[in-house]
């Protein structure tokens, strides 16, 4: 709970029956105190719901677990039923909106997120519809805004595995911004690539 720890977000929840997991990464630049459980109020109030605003009905977000991955007892886990905003008949299933987080530095490759399920309303020749536009910006930009909560801020990071190492260390690159980048697939869907 001290400025520079980073910490590990998942968020769960269903879709079409599917179990789906995202994980986020984030570190405080600012403040002391409170950890997880700030970072976990101030993640449901700032980003939950424009994540939930581009996803289908059939989806649902169930619960987050927040963990600071420097202090083994800075954890916190927050139930709640936020259901997709979308209500048309959803699009095939492995169908996803595709964001990119874009590196501070050039040297860094980008991240990425995607969030199923696309509702076919939504959608007009493989590209988003013009009011869809608006709110996967929207999107996009409270990905990538720092979060204030209980006097600590915490900016979003990509999570690096630095090459070659043993055991495995990682860096966490600072985020520049966060775009919405187009219409792609949930590789991780297929039951031919790996867990």
């Amino acid at each position: 709970m001290a400025v520079g720890d980073a910490y590990q977000l998942k968020l769960s929840g269903n879709s079409n029956g599917v179990t789906i997991l995202n994980i986020f990464h984030y570190e405080m630049v600012a403040g002391s105190g409170g950890g997880s459980s700030q970072l976990a109020s101030g993640f449901v109030l700032n980003v939950l719901d424009n994540i939930g605003a581009v996803c289908g009905s059939d989806t649902t977000f169930t619960d987050l677990e927040v963990r600071n991955l420097a202090d083994g007892t800075d954890f916190a886990v927050d139930a709640f039923s936020v259901p997709g905003a979308r209500s048309s008949t959803a699009a095939t299933t492995f169908l996803a909106w595709s964001f990119t987080y874009n590196p501070a530095n050039i040297n860094f490759r980008a991240g990425g997120k995607r969030f199923g399920s696309i509702a076919i309303l939504d959608v007009v020749d493989n590209n988003p519809t013009g009011g869809m536009i608006t709110i996967l910006n929207a999107c996009a930009i409270a990905l990538g805004n720092p979060i204030v909560s209980g006097g600590n801020t915490y900016r979003p990071r990509i999570k690096r595995k630095t090459p070659l190492s043993d055991p495995a260390t990682y860096t966490y690159i600072n985020v520049d911004n966060v775009e919405f980048h187009r219409i792609s697939t949930q590789g991780t869907r297929k039951p031919w690539i790996g867990v």
